[in-house]
């Protein structure tokens, strides 16, 4: 009963209210907050409930998310830009879809979605619900499947991955891949970013479990 009373500090209550948080790395750091700054149950409700963690993640990402943009049309005519932090609800769940391009050559929507941790399951699993949602809400009648590159920024190391999984045939897949930018180019520039990123000290590349957050 000791080793679990030091392995688990917080009361009870406030696990059981940190098990309702899907994202584990949302729920590492409001369990961090809580260790840090002593919230209550209710205070730690109140933290989850205002999306400290999501607000901290979408101000920290902004800089990278702007350099991803940039480069991306800069790679030539192919990406057109359709949209930033783009909205959309599935469910009673708010999302928001880093950036959103219209790819001329292939005829398909790009969705990019920037991760400040390590690649999950989980990751993946929310990168092929945001092509099932475009594929019924935001593609048009005539246009190809679309793809989502992920791009994770954990500390000491960059990692991109097209989800090419959801495409009708190997084929398809294939075409995908030498005409969409190479996942190593993607990496390099993402890395390139974040230690310009780094040098300014706007952009740190650790878990947010290691900032700060108020009561």
């Amino acid at each position: 009963m000791e080793d679990l009373a030091r392995m688990f500090t917080l009361p009870w209550s406030a696990y059981v209210r940190l098990l309702s948080v899907k994202d584990g790395n949302a729920r590492r750091f409001y369990e961090a907050g809580a260790l840090r700054g002593g919230w209550s149950v209710r205070q730690l409700d109140r933290q989850i409930g205002s999306q400290i963690y999501e607000r901290t993640a979408l101000s920290r990402s902004k800089a990278v998310i702007h350099r991803l943009e940039d480069f991306l049309l800069e790679l030539g005519g192919d990406f057109s830009f359709v949209g930033r932090q783009r909205r959309l609800r599935i469910d009673q769940t708010w999302y928001r879809v880093d950036l959103l391009f219209f790819h001329r050559r292939l005829r398909c929507l790009v969705i990019i979605d920037l991760k400040l941790g390590g690649l999950t399951h989980a990751d993946v699993g929310q990168m092929h619900m945001y092509c099932n949602y475009a594929r019924e809400h935001w593609t048009l009648p005539d246009g190809n499947p679309q793809v989502g590159p992920i791009l994770c920024a954990d500390k000491g190391q960059a990692l991109a991955r097209h989800a090419l999984e959801g495409l009708p045939s190997k084929i398809m897949a294939a075409n995908y891949r030498t005409v969409l930018p190479d996942a190593e180019l993607l990496q390099s520039e993402l890395e390139k970013t974040r230690r310009m990123l780094e040098t300014r000290g706007t952009f740190r590349g650790k878990d947010l479990a290691g900032g700060t957050a108020g009561p």
